[in-house]
């Protein structure tokens, strides 16, 4: 038998399933208030004169192969995931690993077409060619700390998987 009486056990897990279900709530409420804008001129016209500059910077930024330009407000740890493969680096092991990327996969040409626009996050995603011909979906994961928007996640995957769940 258990040396705790069953009633100090229902009295922990009473507060801890409120507490899990209150977090539950709280992400669904999140959830529900964030919204997915149209790609184009259009994703800037909605956001402050500081944000209507994200697009075309990280467009820029991946365009060129410019792996300083796209972490330069980064976040001291950001997670990359390259064709499935995803872990966290600090700010500096990724700017080598998008160097690396770039390198092997140099751009042609890159288009953001869509964002999802949460309180406080923001999400870019795009279709990322490289000059070989191949493509890949891009997203660019945002929080903004401190009045700016820093990076904390890059993912790319081959067209034809999916850029959400990862299959």
């Amino acid at each position: 038998m258990s040396s705790v009486p069953a009633l100090a056990r229902r009295r922990f897990l009473l507060p801890t399933a409120l507490g899990w279900t209150a977090l539950l709530a709280l992400g669904l409420v999140m959830t529900a208030t964030s919204v997915s804008a149209p790609a184009s001129a259009d994703i800037q016209e909605n956001t402050g004169a500081a944000d209507s500059l994200l697009v075309p910077q990280f467009e820029e930024a991946f365009g060129t192969g410019d792996a300083e330009t796209l972490l330069r407000d980064a976040a001291t740890r950001v997670e990359l995931s390259l064709f499935g493969r995803a872990s966290f680096y600090s700010r500096t092991q990724a700017l080598f690993v998008m160097r690396d990327f770039f390198r092997r996969y140099p751009p042609e040409a890159v288009t953001f077409r869509d964002q999802s626009i949460g309180v406080g996050t923001r999400t870019l995603l795009g279709l990322y060619e490289e000059r070989g011909g191949g493509q890949c979906q891009v997203a660019v994961r945002l929080r903004q700390r401190r009045n700016a928007w820093e990076v904390v996640a890059v993912r790319l995957d081959r067209t034809g998987t999916s850029i959400v769940s990862g299959e």
